[in-house]
């Protein structure tokens, strides 16, 4: 025989509770926050994805399905690379995880920073021959209005 869950075996207190079906829904709105003399407005959720296929160690990458890097030199246009205009030196932004911030922060065009809800990352392949990393970032777009 089954014993209760209670500990003491005791009987089972039955009360009603209360519902939640009839709780006041929150519309959504922009809510601005002032902290200082900066005033920031939440705006819309976001979302970017990016997916990159490396082959043989990085020697070959397809970024996003359709462009091609082969020595890490990319043959298109790569409008998500961040470089060093004082030396010349690309920089390590060209990640999927820094490409799908950027993709999302390109849904919301006033917005000037994403703050960060999830980062869901998948991962593929065998190790050095083929790999597939795919990053999808979702967060609130957020203006940044400075007192004037």
């Amino acid at each position: 025989m089954r014993q209760l869950a209670d500990p003491r075996h005791g009987p089972l207190q039955a009360h009603a509770e209360a519902g939640v079906g009839d709780a006041a829904v929150l519309a959504d709105i922009q809510v601005p926050l002032v902290v200082g003399a900066v005033e920031l407005v939440v705006l819309d959720r976001v979302e970017g994805m990016s997916k990159s296929t490396k082959i043989l160690g990085g020697f070959i990458e397809i970024v996003d399905d359709n462009n091609l890097r082969l020595c890490g030199i990319s043959f298109f246009t790569d409008k998500y690379v961040v470089g060093d205009k004082i030396l010349g030196v690309i920089s390590d932004d060209q990640t999927p995880a820094n490409r799908a911030y950027y993709k999302a922060l390109e849904q919301a065009p006033e917005a000037d920073v994403v703050l960060e809800k999830s980062r869901d990352r998948t991962w593929s392949g065998l190790p050095f021959i083929v790999e597939t990393e795919t990053i999808t970032f979702k967060g609130k777009a957020i203006k940044i209005k400075a007192d004037k």
